[in-house]
């Protein structure tokens, strides 16, 4: 499963609601296909701001929903440039089932 989250709410362009918009807690509907589909792993996308939006509380919301479905996950902030035409800097979240042993 791929998914780039909104990152409106959470661009230092922006003005930063967090979850408290409606965009900013669509990560749960992410959550939720996981929990139904149960893919093998998932890659996440969206801006760096989203690490320090509501002093942290939106990551760990993030990793404890995407936790909470049943994955181990990890992430870590690369500039898109390798990959894509921009070079934007992006925070990855990639999400492996945590009863695939080994992966």
């Amino acid at each position: 499963l791929t998914a780039g989250l909104p990152c409106q709410p959470f661009s230092a362009l922006g003005d930063q609601a967090g979850l408290d918009e409606a965009r900013g807690r669509l990560f749960l509907q992410v959550a939720r296909v996981l929990r139904g589909r149960r893919p093998a792993a998932a890659l996440l996308e969206n801006v760096p701001g989203l690490l320090g939006t509501d002093e942290g509380r939106a990551l760990e919301a993030v990793l404890g929903e995407l936790r909470a479905s049943g994955y181990r996950v990890a992430h870590r902030v690369y500039s898109s440039g390798a990959l894509l035409p921009q070079k934007r800097k992006r925070v990855y979240f990639v999400a492996i089932r945590a009863d695939l042993h080994g992966a």
